[in-house]
């Protein structure tokens, strides 16, 4: 089975290293498994979900933060009708150190300590 990666370039318009974008599925709408070159979070306003992140699901709901990091393979379920807003960022303008994030703990942990940014995009 073949998995289609989305370019930045597809999903991210304009001069900035991110994007925002607000979202809605009806109850059953399926997103097909794919990957792209950016980093992916999900925020969930209302409604629930299943994301499937690299064959493991995770029950979203509203108030929900899905992190899906570049180059993973995942797909969504609307398991109810939902409302999201995603934030696509390249991983080029991230810290590797948070780009590698295994764990959401780890993410917060790179935002609590100031080093999210990589040097040479603070001091641009």
């Amino acid at each position: 089975m073949s998995v289609y990666i989305y370019k930045s370039e597809e999903c991210m318009t304009g001069s900035l290293p991110f994007s925002i974008s607000k979202g809605e599925f009806k109850a059953g709408h399926e997103v097909k498994i794919h990957k792209h070159e950016f980093i992916e979070l999900v925020y969930i306003t209302s409604g629930k979900s299943t994301h499937y992140i690299n064959d493991i699901s995770y029950e979203a709901n509203s108030g929900d933060i899905v992190f899906v990091n570049y180059n993973e393979t995942h797909r969504i379920v609307a398991n109810e009708p939902l409302v999201y807003y995603n934030l696509f960022v390249k991983p080029e303008y991230i810290s590797e150190k948070l780009a590698d994030a295994e764990t959401i703990y780890d993410v917060f942990s790179f935002f609590i300590m100031g080093n999210y940014f990589d040097e040479s995009v603070k001091n641009a």
